[in-house]
């Protein structure tokens, strides 16, 4: 029987202007979208993007980490202030789905026309649920829904990546994660500061689009709110007329993301909520 020698890499991603102190625990969204990387079977991937949140507080929050996958699927990890290890869906008022796995990423298919949860280990996927194409060279991908932005993970000075990688394998793996970054900008989204915020209950809301870069979509296109469903209720505000703020994300050389940000009044009942075309 022969013996894989290990070595513990440990890598320290560093920013400033952040809360202090270092984010040791493997659960952050950076490490989690590493981990097939370093820790597991060392598959490689293509881009990796990281994307922010600046709350009304100013605070500097994970809105999650996008990766353009080696089998040309694109990854979504959420910046959650803790992990969660139950899922429950519904098709508008009737139950859908329901299981319990720790959702750790949503995975858009290399077809672009569908999308799934996947767990923490990639080995259980839950729910194929369409995207929709608004233009010859866009679609609409998800949404996500936050209660509150102190659900959203505080960005630290220091975010920690621990993995164990075996001895040979370990100047590829870094190779690759640091290709996969080379000339990236990393957005930092935040609502419309022109315009005053909604009456509380509030909550946040993400409309995430796909398309080649470049495309446009109609102006002020708020995607897959939850309004007066299952998981909200008291949504007030006509989103025809709603401000929002608009970001582009170049992830890779032919894929490019734009995140609309918006905040709605209204009770939400979840912490976080996905939303999307109803499931095939």
């Amino acid at each position: 029987m022969s013996i894989k020698e290990e070595e513990v890499l440990e890598l320290t991603w560093s920013m400033t202007g952040v809360s202090q102190g270092y984010d040791q625990c493997q659960d952050n969204p950076l490490a989690r979208a590493t981990r097939n990387l370093f820790s597991t079977s060392g598959q490689p991937f293509k881009r990796l993007t990281k994307c922010f949140f600046q709350d009304p507080s100013e605070c500097i929050r994970w809105f999650g980490v996008f990766v353009h996958s080696a089998g040309d699927r694109i990854l979504f990890f959420p910046g959650y202030s803790k992990l969660h290890d139950h899922l429950v869906g519904y098709m508008g008022e009737n139950p859908w789905k329901e299981a319990s796995m720790d959702v750790d990423h949503i995975s858009l298919e290399k077809d672009r026309l569908s999308w799934h949860f996947t767990n923490k280990n990639s080995t259980e996927h839950v729910g194929s649920i369409s995207t929709h194409r608004i233009s010859d060279t866009a679609l609409y991908w998800f949404s996500l829904s936050v209660l509150d932005s102190s659900s959203l993970r505080a960005v630290r000075e220091n975010t920690v990546i621990t993995a164990p990688i075996p001895s040979s394998d370990v100047d590829r793996r870094v190779s690759v994660f640091t290709e996969s970054r080379e000339d990236a900008v990393f957005q930092l989204l935040c609502l419309n500061r022109d315009h005053s915020l909604p009456s509380k209950p509030m909550f946040l809301h993400f409309s995430v689009l796909v398309g080649l870069p470049g495309f446009c979509i109609p102006q002020n296109t708020i995607m897959g709110l939850p309004a007066n469903g299952v998981f909200s209720n008291e949504v007030a505000e006509s989103i025809e007329s709603h401000p929002v703020r608009i970001h582009r994300i170049q992830l890779s050389e032919s894929i490019e993301l734009m995140i609309i940000v918006s905040a709605h009044h209204g009770n939400l009942e979840k912490e976080f909520v996905f939303s999307g075309v109803c499931p095939g």
